[in-house]
């Protein structure tokens, strides 16, 4: 404003000059600036003066030349002479000559101070104003657009009103979080200008978000309604006065009770693994007696049998590839004790050396064998299904030979679908008064 009305007292202004110095760009000329603008104030002044003058000149002028004039007749003057200097001109003609004269003379000095005036204003705008205009008026512009990005005064004013209310609420607000979830929050919006508001409402929305507790949607309403009428009496007030304080004291004793039951249910698995871990020993004694009794008791039934059997079986079996009789043989120093039969001096098993009526003849032999030795009933019978199913001739007639001279007192009864095989037996036993 006072560049574009020239108000150089104004620009002159110690404050302006302050101003102006501020300004990077331009802070090296004001200096230089304000010296020529003193300049320029005195050569103003100096023209002003002049003009004042001049003007009080041409006034009296006027008035003495009106004077003079109508008041001719009674001044004695000569023709030509000066009213003022009483110098004679010769003429009046030649008076009014020199007077013009002289006026043009006086005012060519005042256009010429008058001229240097001007100029030195317009080297002044040139050089300097319209410089610090251009600043200026940038500088305007750009603030023009950072105010936009302010609030308007409005708003201002009521935050202003409200500021203690609005940071106390914020300030509780993030009482809510952690501090890593509210140091995220303020470096979002710790900032004069925040570019993209709904952005940054959403960041932080979303930082919400993730810290809610999570509440199970299956939460029975009923149940809560009810716990609210047994423990507050259906009175808001009561639930209103409890501090957190007295809430979480009950958390804490509510979380007590919890771990000392887990507590306590642990020293009673404790005490329980204790006697399992007894009675685990005990049963591992027990039961290692018993396996040795066991396999006492089976070595010693595989004593009592052994010879009977390998003589049983070379009886029915008579000579066969792999020689005569089968012996047991008991091992008891694996983890699994096993009983394997087998032929004489041989390690292979019979199941994969005998045919399937040589293993049946074995069975058969096995069992009369038991029945041999450890057989103390009085009953005095012998039932045997279908013997001679799949014996050959020769181990059928080594079969009846063995019962007929080991069994000799017992009542035999043998099924069989083979009639040719029981008319043998019944032979055979009518041959031996047997039957």
């Amino acid at each position: 404003q006072y560049i574009n009305s020239s108000d150089f007292n104004q620009l002159i202004n110690e404050e302006n000059i302050s101003f102006l110095s501020e300004k990077e760009k331009i802070k090296n000329e004001i200096e230089i600036f304000e010296v020529s603008l003193k300049l320029l104030l005195t050569l103003r002044e100096s023209l002003s003066l002049q003009n004042q003058i001049l003007s009080d000149l041409k006034d009296k002028r006027e008035s003495l030349i009106a004077l003079n004039r109508d008041h001719k007749d009674f001044i004695d003057l000569e023709e030509g002479e000066c009213p003022v200097c009483g110098y004679d001109w010769q003429s009046n003609d030649n008076l009014i000559l020199r007077i013009n004269e002289t006026e043009l003379k006086i005012f060519k000095q005042y256009n010429e101070d008058n001229s240097k005036f001007e100029k030195a204003k317009e080297d002044l705008h040139k050089r300097y104003l319209e410089n610090f205009k251009a600043l200026i008026i940038e500088e305007n512009k750009f603030l023009g657009t950072e105010l936009l990005k302010l609030i308007d005064y409005d708003s201002f004013t009521r935050l202003k009103d409200n500021y203690n209310s609005y940071k106390n609420r914020f300030e509780n607000f993030l009482l809510l979080f952690k501090d890593e979830v509210k140091n995220q929050i303020i470096s979002m919006i710790n900032f004069r200008i925040i570019e993209d508001k709904n952005l940054t409402k959403d960041k932080i929305l979303e930082l919400i978000d993730k810290e809610k507790p999570s509440v199970e949607t299956n939460i029975n309403i009923d149940e809560i309604i009810a716990d609210f009428n047994l423990y507050f009496t259906n009175d808001s007030e009561k639930l209103n006065k409890l501090s957190l304080d007295e809430i979480q004291q009950k958390r804490n004793y509510i979380e007590y009770q919890y771990f000392n039951s887990i507590s306590v249910g642990i020293n009673s698995l404790e005490v329980k693994t204790k006697n399992l871990n007894d009675l685990q020993g005990e049963y591992d004694k027990i039961r290692k007696t018993l396996d040795e009794k066991i396999k006492n008791y089976t070595k010693s039934i595989i004593d009592k049998i052994s010879i009977p059997f390998y003589i049983y079986t070379g009886k029915i079996l008579q000579n066969h590839s792999l020689g005569s009789g089968l012996v047991i043989d008991f091992e008891m120093n694996k983890a699994d004790s096993q009983i394997y039969i087998k032929p004489t001096n041989r390690d292979q098993e019979v199941t994969y050396t005998l045919s399937s009526g040589q293993l049946s003849a074995t069975v058969i032999s096995l069992m009369l064998v038991l029945n041999k030795v450890f057989n103390q009933s009085k009953f005095g019978t012998l039932l045997i299904d279908d013997p001679l199913q799949t014996l050959d001739e020769i181990n059928s007639h080594s079969l009846v030979e063995l019962l007929k001279y080991n069994f000799s007192e017992q009542q035999i009864i043998i099924s069989t679908h083979e009639d040719r095989y029981s008319k043998f037996i019944r032979y055979k036993y009518d041959k031996f008064n047997l039957y």
